[in-house]
Order: structure tokens, then sequence, then C-alpha cells
């Protein structure tokens, strides 16, 4: 009896171990820290071509993208860090001043700091799908983010409770490790796909 290697089962188990090889491939290549904006880039083109059944192979794909936009994306992400690290220093710095004058540049430290993980929600899903100029890729980012608030926020929320489940819960942990983060950027995937196809990106070289 042969074993029919294309059956349902059988592809199956051949996707489920991509989507292992990947995430090992990605947390690999998240641990420099600096080179996770990258890694990010590589992923959500890997599993956004995925989402479109366009049938690439997920390592080489992977790292192709890695290589080729590895200097833009660390710089993007390095400079998101650095902004954002400002802004809590300025949030925090603000609020140890029991004033009402001190409220307004709280408020505003607190509002650049929304529109920033805004931005990096949506960042590299863009930049894994369009080319653009950093400044427009930012704008995009932000624009798409407002304008799609209630993504957003189920983005965000997600992002938040897969960290808190790594944190706190052994299987969540030994998932997320396994294949958890490539998995999610997958089913994350559809979402920015269709929103992305629901906006006219404006931009393109």
């Amino acid at each position: 009896m042969k074993l029919n290697l294309n059956a349902p089962f059988f592809q199956f188990i051949n996707t489920a171990f991509d989507f292992v090889i990947l995430n090992i491939c990605f947390i690999l290549t998240c641990l420099p820290v600096f080179t996770i904006g990258a890694a990010l880039t590589a992923l959500y083109t890997v599993t956004m071509a995925e989402a479109e059944d366009k049938g690439l192979p997920f390592t080489k794909t992977y790292f192709h993208t890695f290589t080729r936009c590895f200097i833009r994306s660390s710089l993007l992400f390095a400079g998101c860090i650095c902004i954002g690290a400002l802004l809590l220093f300025c949030l925090f710095f603000w609020l140890s001043f029991e004033s009402l004058l001190a409220l307004i540049p709280s408020v505003l430290s607190l509002a650049a700091l929304i529109a920033l993980v805004i931005c990096l929600i949506y960042l590299f899903p863009l930049l894994a799908r369009y080319e653009c100029s950093s400044r427009q890729l930012l704008f995009n980012a932000l624009f798409i983010g407002t304008s799609h608030l209630p993504a957003t926020g189920l983005f965000a929320v997600i992002f938040a409770a897969a960290g808190f489940l790594f944190k706190i819960w052994y299987p969540a942990r030994t998932f997320m490790l396994l294949m958890g983060c490539s998995f999610l950027a997958y089913c994350f995937s559809f979402l920015f796909l269709k929103i992305f196809k629901s906006q006219e990106i404006v931009g393109h070289n």
C-alpha cells in the first residue's frame, strides 16, 4: 500500500511543519533585538503570500526578504523604539508634576505614544507588501490604523493577550515558541490584506 503524500492529512502536516520552521527562523532572527523590524517584514511577506495562496517557499522567501529589507526595516524599528522611549520619558516626566499645567503635555505625550503604537501595528505589514518612501509608509500606517480603529483595537488586544499568556501560562509559552508567532501572523494577514485592498495606497515607486 502506497502513501498518498497529496492527501489532505499529509498536506496539513507539511504546512504545519513549514509554520514551525518559519516560527523558529523568526524567533532566531529577532534575538539580536535590532533585527526585529527586518524579521517582522520577512514574516509578514511569507504569511501574506500564503494567505493569498501564492505557494512561495517559506524559508527561502523569509531569508530573501530579511536580507533585502534588513537595513531599512532595522532603521525604522530603531527609530520607532527611540521615539517611543522619548515619549514614555516625557509622559512620566510630566505626570510627576502635580499641576494642571502639566496635564496638557502629558495628554499630548500619551496621544503621540498611542499614534506610534498604531503605526507599529501596520508599519511592517505595509513594508512587506508595498514599495514606497519611509515617510509615506509611516503616513499610510497611521492613516489606515486610525481609519480602521476596531481592527486596530483587535490587533492590540490580541498582541497584549498573547504577551500576557506567554508570561503566565506554560502551554501558551510552548505554543508561541513552537509556531505561535507565525500562526498569529498568518491569521492577521487575512485581515491586513482585506484592509489594505480597501485602501488606495499612495506613493508607489
